[in-house]
């Protein structure tokens, strides 16, 4: 009896971990599979296991990424409920409060004047590059009054242009909390 309650809270356990949008169910034999996973692999880091799990279990967002990110916090509960033991973690992590650093880009301040008609046609881009990311972040940073710290969830971030390539607007948009 007191085996099968067990069994029952760590059920429950599992669910409350996995209690997320577009998870995979996690079964005791997908812990079996991270486990062995693990131990046939032992200096594979928490990032690359969790691209396999998600190649494996074809764990994407809705336009293709793999949710890695997603995968990994789900790698750290199983750790810290202890159904798994990660390896220790490469790269020492950002401590909470503490500030990213930002790079910030030189570029032109010089007011823009005029009407809107005289910048048109406006262009939106996704940020999708390294460099647009950094763009975007260098201006989000260095003229929201929140400046940048980190994006939270799944996120879309635009750029718009005028018609002659001049940034006139940072669009970020994101799940809620």
């Amino acid at each position: 009896m007191i085996k099968r309650i067990k069994a029952r809270q760590t059920q429950h356990q599992i669910k409350e971990i996995m209690n997320t949008y577009n998870r995979p169910e996690i079964t005791d034999e997908k812990i079996e599979v991270i486990r062995r996973l693990i131990a046939e692999n032992p200096t594979m880091g928490r990032t690359k296991l969790s691209v396999i799990l998600c190649v494996m279990w074809d764990w994407r967002s809705q336009n293709g990424q793999l949710k890695d990110m997603s995968c990994r916090d789900m790698l750290r509960a199983l750790d810290k409920a202890g159904k798994i033991v990660l390896p220790k973690s490469k790269s020492i992590s950002r401590k909470a409060g503490v500030p990213m650093r930002i790079k910030h880009l030189v570029h032109d301040e010089t007011p823009i004047v005029g009407s809107l008609k005289d910048l048109r046609p406006l262009y939106v881009k996704v940020v999708s590059s390294s460099d647009e990311l950094v763009q975007f972040k260098s201006y989000i940073d260095q003229y929201h009054y929140l400046g940048f710290d980190r994006y939270v969830g799944e996120h879309l971030a635009y750029m718009v242009y005028s018609r002659d390539g001049a940034a006139l607007s940072c669009l970020l948009f994101g799940s809620a909390a």
